[in-house]
């Protein structure tokens, strides 16, 4: 755990230190992207932040389309651990999409910065572009217009570790983060033990695997088990969604569903706890099923998603993601 939370506490160096300046740097607007096929009617900015005087983490941000000088800023991280948050730009919820080996970088009509402003950052250093070197830069002496405002955090797989620990590093300095609103994860790696419990029978039923015993344990792995930090996170106000596609072997939602009910907080509504959730968009349809609990956190499970929800079920996903940062019924729909 040790390494996790002095990987969060470079985070919110990043976002944090340093003195402020008037403006978004010029020197990092991104005028210029290859096999563009669309004019963007936003703007978007690429370079580095620092965590320490050695560490520097790749960043990219898109702006609001729109109103980016009062929407809401999303902080987006990849799993892993050590998965470049890249993929989550150019392959799930980014306003780019890419095709053809590279040939065509086209328009995501279901981005999520289509209501907020939206930080991938590649982390820890090593990752994608990130490295080790000397530097002294961060993310609000960059763009300190973002400070103060209300803040999201949000990630998926790995990021089940990574963002809970990231957000009691933030409730530690409220100075700082005075608009830290809500953490949203999915697919999260939040507790592997309930993860290996509940992946045998889900594979079986599934007609996945057979009655053969395991035989094999070939190596060690570090668990990381966060009911603490759940805990603490929500008991400070902070809305918590944890959201899983129902067909993910990986980090199951049956796994999350027992890590939740572990937490022993009452559910809303007992009489309706396996409620749908609706997409109404184009092809209205059941979205999943939803769980609400005392204390602001909620779960919700995607219909027919794997672990990437932002890219097997984006429309699902931003009306899921806008009404959770707008507080609002997961069943209504977008107003784009």
């Amino acid at each position: 755990m040790a390494m996790v939370t002095a990987f969060t506490a470079w985070i919110c160096v990043i976002l944090v230190t340093g003195p402020i300046v008037d403006a978004a740097p010029s020197a990092d607007l991104v005028v210029n992207l290859p096999s563009l096929n669309f004019s963007p009617n936003f703007s978007s900015y690429s370079g580095y932040l620092s965590a320490s005087a050695t560490d520097k983490f790749h960043y990219w941000l898109t702006e609001s389309q729109r109103n980016p000088s009062k929407d809401p800023l999303i902080l987006w991280l990849n799993g892993g651990p050590g998965c470049s948050s890249i993929g989550g730009l150019i392959e799930e919820l980014g306003p780019f999409k890419v095709k053809d080996y590279g040939a065509t970088v086209y328009a995501n009509e279901y981005s999520w910065n289509l209501f907020a402003n939206v930080l991938f950052l590649e982390s820890p250093s090593g990752v994608g572009y990130s490295f080790n070197t000397n530097g002294n830069v961060d993310f609000l002496r960059k763009f300190p217009e973002y400070l103060g405002r209300d803040t999201y955090i949000t990630g998926e797989s790995y990021g089940g570790v990574y963002l809970p620990t990231l957000a009691v590093k933030m409730l530690q300095d409220k100075i700082n983060f005075p608009g830290f609103k809500g953490m949203a994860i999915g697919n999260g790696a939040l507790n592997f033990p309930h993860n290996y419990d509940t992946m045998i029978p889900l594979y079986y039923y599934h007609g996945l695997v057979r009655d053969d015993s395991t035989v094999e344990n070939s190596y060690t792995i570090t668990h990381y088990e966060m009911s603490s930090e759940i805990e603490q996170i929500a008991s400070a106000g902070v809305r918590i969604l944890i959201y899983n596609g129902d067909v993910d072997t990986v980090c199951s939602h049956v796994m999350n569903r027992q890590f939740l009910s572990n937490l022993n907080r009452t559910i809303i509504g007992k009489e309706r706890v396996n409620e749908p959730w609706h997409y109404l968009g184009e092809n209205p349809t059941v979205g999943g099923f939803q769980l609400r609990y005392e204390g602001g956190i909620d779960f919700l499970t995607v219909r027919g998603s794997g672990h990437f929800v932002p890219e097997d079920k984006p429309r699902e996903a931003l009306q899921m993601i806008y009404n959770f940062v707008s507080n609002r019924d997961y069943s209504l729909p977008t107003p784009f």
